[in-house]
């Protein structure tokens, strides 16, 4: 006689407490490095949509459409192309953000100092530093999501 394996039980992700978001999502200061500033963008867009980094760092210029408060995914996890409404706070974010970056619009949104697209492991280790920076012990993208 067979028996079917127990199904193990769902846990609860771990998520930012209230007071971690207040700490990350915190407006630096006007004289802070582009590094930290597109960080905070970063934590702010994954807060508004939920995407997966490797979602936020395919993001290009052109697929940013403020006007119509909307970003289109191009690359996401089952391959099909998505329109993401944007709140109004995260759209002024975003108007201040492409004004520093500037750039063409098949540029990277997210990009490194270069210009270039951030690979996985320097958008991880950019925001660890940012939330360590913060004060905030927890470091991992993908708890956005959970969040």
């Amino acid at each position: 006689m067979t028996t079917k394996a127990a199904k193990e039980k769902e846990t609860v992700k771990d998520t930012y407490t209230d007071a971690e978001l207040a700490l990350l999502l915190k407006r630096p200061a006007k004289d802070c490095d582009f590094g930290e500033f597109r960080s905070w963008v970063v934590v702010n867009f994954l807060m508004n949509s939920g995407c997966r980094s490797a979602t936020v760092r395919c993001i290009q210029n052109q697929d940013v459409d403020l006007a119509a408060l909307r970003v289109t995914y191009r690359h996401n996890k089952n391959s099909k192309i998505q329109v993401i409404p944007l709140c109004s706070i995260m759209v002024n974010i975003l108007r201040d953000y492409v004004v520093i970056r500037g750039g063409k619009p098949d540029d990277y949104l997210f990009c490194n100092q270069f210009g270039e697209m951030l690979t996985m492991n320097a958008l991880r280790l950019a925001i660890a530093k940012y939330n360590q920076s913060r004060g905030v012990k927890k470091t991992s993208t993908h708890l956005y999501r959970h969040t």
